[in-house]
């Protein structure tokens, strides 16, 4: 298990937060929106995180597929490289990992319009096409 130094250097240098907005007609909007923050790097390394993230309240699982769970931590292994994908999701998840980021430091990802996309989606705005306009427009600025 990794300390939380460790784990905040970790994050700060390897995890990348992501969403995706895709063509979907079930939803209202006609799009679905997903968040989620992945680090990809050995196997070993994503399971101390995992162990770490745990620790941290983060809930977590872990599985040897490319299935994702809802509000999980799931790493993905890919057996022929030795290489780890471990991905958060769920916002719940999304806020205790963003509270662990130390932001006065530069990172990989830009976590403050993460933020600000995770805020309109846990408020539920992404299902109108107000709050849909908003995150193309942070898309756009990722």
């Amino acid at each position: 298990m990794l300390s939380r130094e460790q784990l905040q250097g970790v994050l700060i240098s390897i995890a990348k937060p992501q969403f995706l907005i895709t063509k979907d007609e079930r939803y209202a909007t006609g799009y679905c929106v997903r968040l989620n923050v992945k680090i990809t790097t050995n196997v070993d390394l994503c399971n101390a995180i995992e162990r770490s993230l745990l620790h941290n309240q983060i809930k977590s699982k872990v599985t040897n597929d490319r299935t994702w769970q809802d509000g999980k931590v799931s790493v993905l292994v890919n057996k022929v490289r030795s290489r780890g994908f471990l991905i958060v999701n769920g916002n719940d998840n999304l806020y205790k990992l963003y509270e662990l980021i130390p932001l006065t430091l530069p990172t990989v990802g830009d976590w403050m319009r993460f933020r600000r996309a995770l805020d309109i989606v846990a408020d539920g705005r992404h299902q109108t096409q107000e709050g849909l306009d908003e995150l193309f427009t942070i898309k756009g600025l990722l």
